[in-house]
Formats: structure tokens, C-alpha cells, sequence
């Protein structure tokens, strides 16, 4: 089920959404909010939303009024949300370049919409969604968020002030997070603590040398050391 969240204050564009929404092949959970208030109480009661569609403007009386990029703001200020699609349903063309830009928004469709249109975003949406089936975590680096695949992670090494990411082919070093903050993030069914500077993803373990008290991993040219106080662990994960 993907759960669709629209912001729409038009009584007929609401209908016209709403029958588009039914009559897709799959599962849709729409939600509905006809003003800035309603929406923001979907967005919190909700436990996750797949995509949004905004209206910019929700006050035909005032042409300025601007509540649906403000609304797409407070959702990028929540970090589940930071990557999100945000796809602006308006008339307010002179807006398409700012609501790029202060909001990253996924896609812009002018009304009168058509229903083609609709179809063509939320297929992309959920095709991508699938492909992100696996787990991931977001960090940030330089102010910026990042999204990764958790499988991609083939260990992690404390560095000074921070961590670094050991990824296939790349590594990314992250500030200012301990080892321990970025545990609490990934499945603990997944990742272990085999030093007090290291983790390494289970996944992509290759071989444990327990007379060298070494680990090799897969796509990672040097191996990682148990530490002492971690040989019981690393035990307990060898023998199941």
C-alpha cells in the first residue's frame, strides 16, 4: 500500500484526485487535507507517507499566498522525509523555479492537470520505492543528508570526531557521530561491534580468523582486528 498525501483546498480538484487515486492498479491510501493546519496534522499522525502533492497556492483571494511550499519546508524538516517526492499541483507557473529550489521537489504539474500526468509520477514513485525495498539509513555530511542502503555499508571505522563509511568502491567520512549513534540507526540483527573502532556488516563477512583474531571482508582490501573485550561476541555470531 503506498499512502498518498494531498493538499488541495478545490472541492473539484479534490474529486478529480480522488478518482484518479481509486482507479490505480495498486494499493493507494490517499489522504486528503484542505488547508495548512489539516495537512500538518496528517503529517505527523501518519507513520510514513510515500509522496505528497501540493497545491502552492490554497487562498485564491491572495495571489502571493505560498502555504503548500511552506507546508513542502516543514516536511523537509523532518528526516524521514528529506528525500521524499514532493510534487507540486498548481496554476502558479511563476513559482516552478522557487519551489525547486527551497524544496527539492520531485515533479511540477500545472492545472488543468491531466490524469496521464498523475499516473506517470506515482508509477515512477512506487517502481522506485520497490527498488529501495532493503533498509537504509540517513546521514548527513556537510550540511547535507544522504540516503544510503544499509547492504551497501561494508563496515564502519571510528575516526577522530566522527566515522567513516567503508562502501564498495568508496568511503565516506561523517562528523561529528560515534560509533554508538550510528548503531542505533542500522538493524541490530545485521551489524556488530567486533572492536571498540570498528563495526562490520554480517553480510559481508567473508572469513573470521579467530587465531588472529582478524576479519575479512568482502570487497574490503584490509582486514579488521577483534578486540579483546569483543572476542565473547564475535563468538556468539560464529556459533549462531
Amino acid at each position: 500500500m503506498t499512502t498518498v498525501l494531498i493538499l488541495e483546498d478545490c472541492r473539484e480538484s479534490i474529486k478529480a484526485l480522488e478518482a484518479i487515486m481509486k482507479g490505480y492498479r495498486v494499493g493507494i491510501h490517499a489522504l486528503f487535507a484542505r488547508s495548512l493546519s489539516e495537512a500538518m496534522d496528517m503529517l505527523h499522525k501518519e507513520e510514513m507517507i510515500d509522496i505528497f502533492f501540493l497545491d502552492i497556492n490554497l487562498d485564491q483571494s491572495n495571489t502571493m499566498d505560498q502555504s503548500g511550499i511552506l507546508f513542502a519546508k516543514k516536511i523537509r524538516e523532518i528526516s524521514k522525509y528529506a528525500f521524499t517526492p514532493i510534487v507540486f499541483i498548481t496554476s502558479a507557473t511563476e513559482l516552478e523555479l522557487l519551489s525547486y529550489r527551497e524544496t527539492q521537489c520531485y515533479s511540477y504539474i500545472t492545472k488543468p492537470y491531466e490524469a496521464n500526468a498523475i499516473l506517470s509520477v506515482l508509477d515512477k514513485v512506487i517502481q522506485n520505492n520497490i527498488k529501495k525495498e532493503s533498509p537504509q539509513v540517513t546521514v548527513k555530511k556537510d550540511g547535507v543528508n544522504y540516503r544510503i542502503n544499509v547492504d551497501e555499508i561494508l563496515c564502519i571505522e571510528a575516526i577522530p570526531r566522527g566515522i567513516r563509511l567503508y562502501l564498495k568502491g568508496e568511503s565516506l567520512d561523517l562528523k561529528y557521530i560515534s560509533i554508538k549513534q550510528i548503531l542505533e540507526k542500522l538493524p541490530k540483527d545485521q551489524f556488530i561491534q567486533c572492536h571498540r573502532m570498528y563495526v562490520v556488516n554480517t553480510n559481508k563477512i567473508d572469513y573470521v580468523d579467530t587465531v588472529n583474531q582478524m576479519i575479512q571482508i568482502k570487497g574490503l582490501s584490509h582486514t579488521i582486528e577483534i578486540g579483546i573485550t569483543y572476542k565473547t561476541e564475535m563468538r556468539r555470531w560464529i556459533h549462531g
